[in-house]
């Protein structure tokens, strides 16, 4: 009976671990909540001059250098935790938190599939901090673009929080942004172009960086095998070069090696252009020698990796009012996003292999099967040796 109790509190046992292994790979996982992807801190940079500014007047669609300076971007700063899209909108000047006869807004712009046919132009939602002069006040607003119907333009309000603050510090040039992916439904790919705007009677004027893509697209590259060993002024080896793309686009990588330090070790790749399948695989054949006046010791070669995320043109038809000339605007507002990455390849150089080193490596390579050849000799050599009496026996008795 005890025996019973025993097997049947280690049966209990059991299932009590695979639930918690069972709930703690699956049911609290990523994939089961949708989570977005995770990703490290990422920088862009404005693509204007900032000795030559330049905003753009929606009302006139005409650039201008007469903007607000608190409401200019000169970088941005994002990250996520899959959960949470943060960012910092650095500025050309400190914060004004109680902007009077201009509304400033502070925002980004996102397209939360990451495909340019849903939505305006691609734009699913609007998410900015937005101004309100009369109460001194700020708000945070989400907002739905529907696709442009003719006639018109039309939004749907998601969520409008009022009074706003720790977003930003007292005299500092900076503002921060948190969106909550929940409320845009954890898009698993999706692309965000932030914005500051300053809005008056007389004009409106953005200011606006690139997209950026999230995930950011990748390029990975590593070498088979990852060190080599080289016997200097005695001829070329092989090394496999492999490229891993994420940008989900066909794409071209630029190769190249460095130089520097290694002069005596001469690589056959010094520039190759390599094309690489959307979230594909490339290879190719690095060919390394090393000259007779290398000197003997460890090398490190570089090989970098460099490529583009092509830019997306979208065509809108002709401006019916700010906003549509605004969305056409950004729209067209992507370069080429370069892609960069870098491997290294442990380089040994020895002294080349004397006349003895190589008949140690002739036997060495041979060794084995003559080895295995003598195992078997010696093996059978008893069997042998007992056939051979065994017949000179039976023949010596024939013979008397």
């Amino acid at each position: 009976m005890l025996g019973i109790t025993n097997f049947r509190y280690f049966e209990l046992l059991l299932f009590a671990v695979i639930t918690f292994v069972f709930v703690d790979n699956f049911l609290f996982s990523d994939q089961i909540f949708g989570f977005s992807p995770k990703f490290g801190l990422q920088e862009i940079t404005n693509k204007n001059n900032i000795t030559s500014l330049r905003w753009f007047d929606m009302k006139t669609h005409e650039p201008s250098n007469k903007g607000d300076p608190s409401a200019y971007i000169i970088a941005a700063n994002y990250f996520s935790d899959g959960q949470i899209l943060n960012a910092t909108l650095w500025l050309l000047q400190p914060f004004n938190e109680k902007p009077t006869s201009t509304q400033i807004s502070y925002g980004m712009l996102i397209d939360a599939d990451d495909n340019n046919n849903t939505g305006v132009s691609g734009i699913d939602y609007n998410f900015q901090i937005i101004s309100n002069n009369e109460a001194h006040t700020w708000s945070k607003v989400l907002e739905k673009w529907s696709p442009v119907p003719i006639g018109g333009f039309s939004t749907m309000v998601l969520t409008n929080q009022s009074k706003q603050t720790g977003f930003f510090e007292k005299g500092k040039g900076f503002v921060s942004l948190s969106l909550n992916l929940s409320s845009i439904l954890y898009p698993q790919k999706y692309k965000v172009l932030f914005y500051a705007e300053a809005k008056d009677k007389k004009s409106d004027l953005v200011d606006f960086t690139n997209w950026v893509h999230i995930p950011p697209p990748q390029i990975k590259i590593s070498t088979n095998p990852r060190a080599l060993d080289l016997y200097r002024g005695q001829g070329q080896k092989d090394v496999e070069v492999i490229v891993d793309s994420t940008t989900g686009v066909e794409t071209a990588v630029r190769l190249s090696t460095s130089q520097s330090g290694v002069e005596d070790i001469i690589p056959n790749l010094y520039t190759r252009i390599l094309p690489i399948a959307s979230y594909g695989t490339g290879t190719t054949s690095l060919k390394i020698n090393a000259s007779q006046y290398a000197s003997i010791k460890p090398y490190t070669l570089f090989i970098f990796a460099n490529s583009t995320f092509p830019k997306q043109i979208i065509k809108n038809p002709k401006f019916i009012n700010p906003e549509e000339a605004w969305i056409s605007l950004v729209a067209n507002n992507s370069s080429d996003e370069p892609i960069l990455n870098h491997t290294s390849l442990v380089l040994n150089v020895h002294e080349p292999p004397s006349i003895l080193d190589q008949i140690n490596d002739f036997w060495s390579k041979i060794g084995s099967p003559i080895s295995f050849l003598y195992g078997i000799i010696a093996g059978i050599s008893p069997w042998i040796y007992k056939s051979i009496r065994n017949y000179s026996k039976k023949t010596a008795t024939s013979n008397k």
